[in-house]
């Protein structure tokens, strides 16, 4: 197809996608009420600015695994200059003043990639932009974008594919919103959805509540469908994980969000379990909230990452742990549980209860810079060896370095490694 036809016909397509009024509506509307989840930026390029300027994300997207793929982006990026003569920037204000990462389908096994869906602050301009950039793509020479004929329940959209037929793209403008998706059930997905014809995730009851319980939206939201998750997980995950998820009490968990200010001095986070369970190890530890001792000793210019919780009273949540235990796994194998347990004991001389639980506040939690995070990408040994802190609060110090001195000095662990260390007169173990 000469480059003049081909302009016309994508200038055709994209007065076709633009013909609908424009309403301005959320990508929530548009996602399926089932979908696993999505990735939510609230806008791209006040946030990547943030990045930028920001010491820990220097660090972190400085790290081999991470610069890699940044390269091939800005390798993309220069491609982007070069044919359509458009900085990434200029283009992310177009397109992605809000922009999210969609997995429709939760089954892990069907491989499907998530959809992009981003609001369009100018459509004009936008429609504009796709006619440059499908312009340029034909100047190329290495795909075929092709004018779809036969649109989707009344809904014309845009193919991108390559002559080789191994990368195929389809997009579509929906209101105020680009959907661009790489498979074709996920795509169809989302027109059902905007068409009417399955529910979104507005209408659902456990999202509304999750997403409520935030108190104001962060930069970057992410939101799992954990109901939808555990269904696919239940009939594929490992039989002992599955036991494991069944003590903690996970698998009662309905739904899940996070949402993170990265823009903001103090990077304020919030986050919301919603669990329809009332006897499970989790939904005890996060049912009455604590206030905590350890925030003031984490130093922040190292914790880039950090979390802490409490657990209660460390008696009465072990008791909790092996009643789920006893509950989960089978009998032999809670006397082999029960058995290690005493003969820990034994040769200690300690009295679990007694000796270390009721010593213990039940505070927990760990933190550890970006630089330690990075590492951990190519091996997790690096994340224990370079800037992983975990933590516990303690209520009787003698009795736990007493604890701690017996447990180190058993026959299963040697002493021979370890050397009594000195700062600023206190003492720690190396």
């Amino acid at each position: 197809m000469a480059v003049g036809r081909f302009s016309v016909a994508l200038s055709l397509l994209i007065m076709l996608l633009t013909a609908l009024p424009t309403i301005a509506v959320d990508i929530e509307s548009v996602i399926p009420a089932y979908s696993l989840g999505y990735l939510k930026i609230r806008d791209v390029p006040e946030i990547w600015d943030a990045m930028a300027a920001s010491d820990s994300w220097r660090s972190l997207l400085s790290s081999d695994e991470i610069s890699d793929g940044i390269e091939n982006i800005e390798v993309f990026f220069d491609g982007i200059k070069e044919y359509i003569e458009v900085e990434p920037r200029e283009l992310a204000g177009i397109f992605a003043q809000k922009l999210a990462l969609v997995q429709v389908y939760a089954d892990p096994i069907s491989d499907v990639p998530p959809v992009l869906i981003t609001e369009v602050y100018d459509q004009q301009s936008g429609s504009e932009m796709l006619l440059k950039i499908g312009q340029a793509l034909a100047e190329q020479g290495e795909y075929n974008v092709q004018l779809q004929r036969e649109t989707y329940a009344g809904v014309p959209f845009g193919l991108i594919r390559s002559k080789t037929g191994d990368f195929s793209v389809r997009y579509a403008l929906l209101d105020n919103l680009l959907v661009v998706a790489f498979e074709q059930s996920a795509f169809e997905a989302i027109l059902d959805v905007h068409l009417g014809r399955d529910p979104s995730l507005i209408y659902d009851p456990k999202f509304n509540r999750t997403k409520d319980k935030i108190a104001v939206e962060g930069d970057l939201s992410v939101y799992i469908n954990l109901e939808s998750l555990w269904s696919v997980a239940d009939v594929s995950l490992d039989p002992e994980l599955k036991a494991i998820f069944q003590i903690l009490g996970i698998t009662e968990s309905k739904s899940f969000i996070w949402s993170v200010s990265l823009s903001e001095a103090n990077k304020s986070q919030e986050a919301y379990l919603y669990s329809a369970g009332s006897g499970g190890l989790l939904v005890s530890l996060l049912a009455d909230p604590k206030s905590f001792s350890s925030p003031h000793l984490v130093p922040a210019s190292d914790a880039d990452i950090f979390a802490v919780m409490h657990t209660g009273d460390p008696i009465r949540s072990w008791e909790s742990i092996k009643k789920a235990i006893k509950d989960t796994v089978d009998a032999n194998d809670y006397q082999l549980i029960e058995s290690e347990f005493m003969e820990f004991e034994r040769e200690t001389g300690l009295n679990l209860q007694n000796d270390i639980l009721a010593a213990l506040t039940g505070e927990i939690g760990f933190y550890f810079p970006f630089s330690a995070f990075a590492g951990t990408m190519g091996n997790f040994d690096y994340l224990l060896k370079d800037g992983l802190v975990i933590f516990c609060g303690v209520r009787d110090r003698d009795k736990i370095a007493m604890s701690i001195e017996r447990a180190l000095s058993t026959s299963r662990i040697s002493l021979s490694g370890w050397n009594i260390m000195a700062w600023r007169s206190m003492k720690y173990r190396l």
